[in-house]
């Protein structure tokens, strides 16, 4: 799933809101769920999109400020790692099962 618009995919976007580890996003250019997007120092993955913005799910702690810069990654989509998991796995960090540059 994607959505265009005119604008430059090089500019970057702003944080419209954000509540409970979700973002709402203004993002310029091509959008797809899935997609990474770097907010300050943390990141956050496309979840869903439509006229009025992004909704994204932030990798980190915190909360960002309204109008914070967002910006899409030119990596493409978010990945899961190929691992070898050991058997009873039971916890995970995020940044141990997904690859943000989309190359797993």
């Amino acid at each position: 799933l994607q959505r265009s618009s005119d604008q430059d995919q090089s500019e970057e976007g702003t944080v419209l809101s954000s509540a409970g580890g979700l973002l709402r996003l203004a993002l310029p250019g091509k959008v797809a769920v899935g997609q990474v997007v770097r907010v300050g120092e943390s990141l956050a993955v496309v979840l869903r999109f439509d006229r009025k913005g992004a909704v994204a799910a932030l990798f980190a702690a915190g909360t960002p400020a309204t109008g914070a810069a967002a910006i899409p990654s030119s990596h493409g989509v978010l990945t899961l790692k190929k691992g070898d998991w050991p058997a009873g796995l039971s916890f995970a960090c995020v940044a141990d099962i997904v690859d943000p540059a989309g190359e797993a």
